[in-house]
């Protein structure tokens, strides 16, 4: 894996190989996250660009931040996905689309609160950056996988004793209908 501080790039290329290679498992200094890839799509170019990102849960729903690594600047996929919010999710060895929800005022804040609760690093960012690091939530769309498939997802990481289901619990602020 190559240096993030020195390689940006190529250090988020090395994670999407080994991610991709291995049903979503990385090793080294990212091993203990838990970690999706995000596609976006350039609308400008058409290009898409996959970027490597620590999530935690929300009910059925995932969720990042846009902290880049505490940087003035937001990074360029959270640009992208202001204006287009319809992405790629990949978790583990599932890939799936979904909407990008950008959270805001008090729902923002107790999130965020959540985050930092679990990964204080986001914390550390937000005083870095000198902005108001966005908080996104990924919603599944087209394909989600009916109430028996969670079942069987869910018992499967009871048994690997997975911390998904206590990110849940982190997440409990009232959920606005989505329309999807």
């Amino acid at each position: 894996m190559s240096d993030w501080s020195v390689d940006p790039d190529g250090f988020n290329e090395s994670v999407i190989g080994e991610f991709r290679a291995s049903g979503g498992v990385v090793h080294g200094e990212l091993a203990h996250m838990h970690l999706l890839l995000l596609t976006t799509t350039n609308v400008r170019r058409g290009r898409r660009r996959t970027t490597p990102l620590a999530y935690h849960r929300r009910g059925e729903r995932y969720v990042v931040i846009a902290s880049n690594g505490g940087a003035t600047a937001h990074p360029r996929w959270f640009r992208n996905l202001e204006r287009d919010p319809n992405v790629t999710v990949e978790v583990g060895a599932e890939s799936f689309p979904a909407k990008a929800r950008i959270l805001d005022g008090a729902e923002r804040d107790a999130v965020f609160a959540a985050f930092v609760a679990r990964a204080p690093a986001a914390g550390a960012f937000q005083e870095k950056a000198g902005r108001r690091i966005p908080v996104i939530e990924l919603v599944r769309l087209v394909g989600s996988p009916d109430r028996a498939a969670r079942s069987v997802q869910h018992a499967q990481r009871k048994r690997r004793g997975s911390r998904r289901d206590d990110d849940a619990a982190l997440f409990q602020v009232a959920k606005p209908a989505l329309d999807e």
